[in-house]
């Protein structure tokens, strides 16, 4: 998410941190991975966040 947004374009949550560990990169968003996670976008996301 870009530091200059306000909410999450994802989800719209305004709440943001950054102390998260792990990362995934969905490059297409009908793969496996993205159906098994639930995401349904291609992007950068989170993957652990404290």
């Amino acid at each position: 998410m870009p530091s200059s947004a306000e909410k999450c374009p994802y989800c719209g949550s305004t709440e943001v941190t950054n102390d998260w560990s792990g990362m995934i990169i969905i490059l297409d968003k009908s793969s496996s991975v993205a159906e098994k996670l639930g995401i349904q976008g291609e992007g950068k996301y989170a993957i652990k966040v404290r």
